[in-house]
């Protein structure tokens, strides 16, 4: 981002109009000498020099703030960071130190910087009116700033924004520090305690309550940060409070105004998709977006409510997805024992392409539209690999004859699906519930489903995996859902992962936003190697099925 480079020019002018040397300044940013002057020769209209006076007991003053901030700095520079982005956090955060003893105190560190890259960015008045739910939220529960929390926050645009919004306001530095300080302590607070929320009208107390111990001249007032509580409800809850909590990862009470139910429950889908493949077949139509639509009507006609395309669509995202839903083969395929056997080759490289696709595409939509092309993608991504991972079993078991003698000698069935395999009909115990459930969600666990061979290259694929695709569906669930329950399942998937793997640790308590933020930063590194999970299942599955048909 432009933003981060201008804001260490800005710094430089200003190291150097204070009296410290182009050398110096170099030795601070990990540039060169040249460099440095390079920038100072840009600046339009330089402004005198004036040597500093020098800072008394400087040795120990950074001693003491490097023994403080060492393992902050590293974590930040490890992170991605920049080095000018550090020195301004401390600026903002921690006002009253001299910038010479942050900028000495980060090269006694020895922390290793990376360059600098362009960040995401979501819409400033959404960043601007969150910050101010969690602001208010810290002073309902009187909690006292956290400076270390609020160095260390994964995002730090929300920040910038903020301190930008209050210093046009005239807000003094240290009230802006203490205003970021108190929102990050607010953000983990929440974490450790998920039923922290707050009223609109506490909200809206608190609010005034802010405004007028920071005694602004009143031709501000219009335009005051925090914004008002109606402005949250419009803004990020789409008219409602409780929608706007709830978007940012917070409790919500039971009051409010009602909401009407649901049009279509999920039964009502998997009824109206089920029964258009029928009625396709039996008048020898291939299925189709428009030949759904059109029998919708006729349905409607015939005094029949069916979810429309647009919902299917919203749904399913995609008619893949659909058709696989619904466990009806593509056009032209026979549904023959031999023809019905999965795919898995095919699958694995859909998996590929569709990741390539999403990466050229997000590179070319505009940054605000980023985070819901995301979200849509994820969730259709998973939901491909559900769907088809389920025809994948049911043909599996199809295509060998020890798999019933298997289940039948376990102890894993209950009484109904013990008859019914008896009776010959796996597909009654093969139900979309029972196959999503087995093995608690682990993708490697079919109980006993699986011939010995194929079941063993599942085995074989590693926890690390495993618990990448575990994060990736609760991930999937919390877009879809946003309930407190999908929020604290994900949240434990992540810190699950997390113990193995410390680039999937999350500093910030866990909202939609902050969510999108993570998975998208340092050139979408955490959503790549989620996503690549399904991929190494699909791998596997393709080995176990090779392995099924040379038997």
């Amino acid at each position: 981002m432009q933003r981060m480079q201008e804001l260490r020019d800005i710094q430089i002018e200003r190291l150097y109009e204070q009296g410290m040397s182009q050398r110096e300044i170099a030795e601070l940013y990990g540039l060169t000498a040249p460099r440095v002057n390079q920038i100072l020769q840009g600046v339009a209209a330089p402004r005198p020099r004036h040597r500093r006076p020098p800072i008394e007991h400087l040795q120990e003053a950074v001693a003491a703030f490097t023994s403080e901030y060492k393992d902050t700095i590293a974590m930040l520079a490890a992170c991605g960071t920049s080095r000018a982005e550090v020195i301004a956090r401390f600026q903002v955060i921690l006002p009253d130190v001299d910038i010479t003893i942050v900028g000495k105190g980060i090269g006694a560190s020895n922390a290793v910087f990376a360059h600098w890259h362009a960040r995401d960015a979501e819409l400033f008045s959404a960043r601007v009116t969150e910050a101010a739910v969690w602001y208010l939220l810290g002073r309902s529960l009187n909690l006292a700033g956290n400076s270390k929390v609020a160095l260390e926050a994964d995002d730090f645009e929300e920040a910038w924004e903020v301190a930008a919004a209050l210093e046009e306001q005239g807000v003094p530095r240290p009230d802006v520090a203490s205003v970021l300080c108190l929102i990050a302590a607010a953000r983990a607070f929440r974490r450790d305690s998920p039923d922290v929320t707050i009223t609109r009208k506490r909200y809206d107390k608190l609010r005034l309550q802010a405004i007028n111990e920071w005694n602004l001249p009143a031709a501000t007032r219009p335009v005051l940060w925090p914004p008002t509580g109606l402005t949250v409800i419009n803004r990020l809850g789409e008219g409602y409070w409780t929608d706007a909590l709830r978007n940012i990862g917070l409790n919500i009470n039971s009051k409010g105004r009602s909401r009407g139910p649901l049009k279509y429950r999920d039964e009502d889908y998997e009824s109206a998709i089920s029964d258009y493949f029928d009625y396709s077949e039996t008048h020898g139509h291939v299925p189709s977006i428009e030949g759904y639509q059109r029998w919708v009507d006729s349905e409607g006609r015939a005094g029949y409510d069916r979810p429309s395309w647009g919902a299917v669509r919203i749904r399913y995202k995609t008619w893949s997805n659909v058709r696989w839903a619904a466990d009806r083969p593509p056009h032209g395929q026979r549904a023959s024992k031999v023809n019905r056997i999965p795919h898995s080759t095919r699958a694995l490289h859909d998996a590929q392409s569709e990741w390539k696709r999403f990466v050229e595409e997000l590179a070319a939509i505009p940054q605000t539209k980023a985070s819901a092309f995301v979200k849509n993608f994820l969730r259709s991504y998973t939901e491909e690999f559900e769907f088809r991972r389920r025809a994948w079993l049911r043909a599996v078991v199809a295509a060998d004859s020890t798999a019933a003698t298997r289940l039948l000698e376990g102890n894993s069935l209950s009484k109904k699906q013990h008859l019914a395999l008896i009776e010959g009909s796996p597909a009654e115990v093969l139900t979309d519930r029972y196959i999503d459930g087995l093995g608690g969600g682990d993708p490697r666990i079919n109980d006993g489903w699986v011939s010995p061979d194929a079941q063993a290259e599942l085995d074989a694929v590693p926890d690390r995996v495993a618990l990448q695709y575990k994060v990736l569906r609760e991930t999937r669930n919390y877009f879809t859902h946003t309930s407190n329950e999908s929020r604290q399942r994900l949240q434990a998937a992540i810190d699950a992962l997390a113990a193995l793997d410390s680039r999937f640790t999350m500093n910030q308590a866990l909202t939609i936003r902050i969510l999108s933020d993570w998975l998208r930063a340092k050139d979408l590194q955490r959503l790549r190697i989620l996503c690549s999970s399904v991929q190494e299942l699909w791998r596997a599955m393709v080995v176990g099925e090779t392995l099924m048909n040379i038997r």
